[in-house]
């Protein structure tokens, strides 16, 4: 699906054609959720938590790579805004092709599949409804648990990637930036995450990721506001250093307390809603931020983003952690 999707904007010579690929490419994307249950499926409780840093390691790492590649192939032809836009997605294709390839031949499967396919079918269409996603009942002794850490992640998503939606926007307003020096910008952003999470999430001790995560919430605060306010390159930079290391903590690690406390019978089915909720949020969040920053500004944008991480970093300080055995 997702390579459909390239190929469509590759040929793509209409804006609905544009629109076409990136809805199917949207709708398989799924392929980070399976790479964390499949992760859940191998490790045990005690070192899932550095599973979950390694598959966000490597996202840092395509962070890092990717925005450099497509801004490098898009600034080849700046004369010709059509072929722009072709050449990363034949690049973006290409590697799409090289994941299939080894999803195939080198990838086995973690757990065979109890499910009929109209059994698993009803349960996708049940998920239809995004209500049903912050339903974590079938988890009894943990459920209340997991369905406020779905909704700490679905606040905290829908404030960071709508900011995030717009950052490109500030430093082409700002500053003038062009598509390399945004992929630049982008890069520093991939480097500080793989540090943090390298050297910092990975040696996180059990029991311990909930201080974390209200660290990494309390941290992004003062970075929005900088983003914000500042008309200065350095400090700009500073603010994303902030950023980045909210980014690179706070989502592995409410997953990482997620997954420990899921029951390993509903640990995949669980994972999906978690994950579904942080899409939902990323598909909400940049028609709620676009239609703020362009109508009141991004100095106000921003200012209103940073007061509403107030909301998640509540909620995740006055969380109970489950005084459920893990072990069981």
């Amino acid at each position: 699906g997702t390579t459909l999707s390239y190929i469509i904007w590759w040929k793509a010579v209409t804006f609905k054609l544009f629109i076409l690929s990136r809805i199917i490419g949207g709708l398989a994307k799924g392929s980070v959720l399976l790479c964390t249950t499949m992760m859940s499926d191998i490790t045990t409780k005690e070192n899932r938590g550095k599973g979950m840093v390694f598959i966000g390691l490597s996202f840092s790492l395509a962070f890092i790579s990717g925005p450099l590649i497509g801004a490098y192939f898009a600034s080849q032809h700046r004369d010709k805004l059509a072929e722009s836009f072709e050449k990363p997605a034949i690049v973006s294709m290409g590697f799409q092709l090289v994941s299939i390839f080894i999803t195939v031949f080198f990838l086995k499967d973690t757990l065979l599949s109890k499910l009929s396919i109209s059994d698993g079918l009803k349960k996708v269409m049940k998920l239809v409804n995004p209500f049903s996603l912050f339903n974590f009942s079938s988890s009894k002794e943990c459920g209340s648990f997991l369905r406020q850490l779905a909704v700490v992640n679905f606040l905290y998503l829908l404030f960071f990637s709508g900011l995030e939606f717009t950052l490109t926007f500030v430093t082409h307003e700002r500053f003038n930036f062009t598509s390399m020096q945004q992929g630049k910008l982008l890069f520093f952003s991939g480097v500080v995450m793989v540090i943090v999470q390298g050297g910092y999430v990975r040696r996180i001790k059990v029991n311990k990721e909930k201080n974390a995560i209200v660290q990494g919430i309390a941290i992004i605060i003062p970075s929005m506001l900088l983003i914000g306010m500042t008309f200065s390159v350095t400090v700009m930079y500073f603010a994303l250093f902030l950023y980045s290391f909210a980014a690179g903590t706070v989502v592995p690690l409410l997953t990482t307390l997620f997954t420990q406390y899921s029951s390993d019978n509903d640990n995949g089915e669980n994972i999906g809603k978690f994950r579904s909720i942080g899409a939902l949020s990323r598909a909400i969040a940049p028609f709620l931020t676009c239609f703020v920053y362009w109508r009141f500004g991004s100095t106000i944008c921003y200012i209103i983003g940073a007061a509403m991480f107030f909301f998640p970093l509540y909620l995740i300080f006055k969380v109970e952690v489950c005084k459920v055995d893990k072990d069981k």
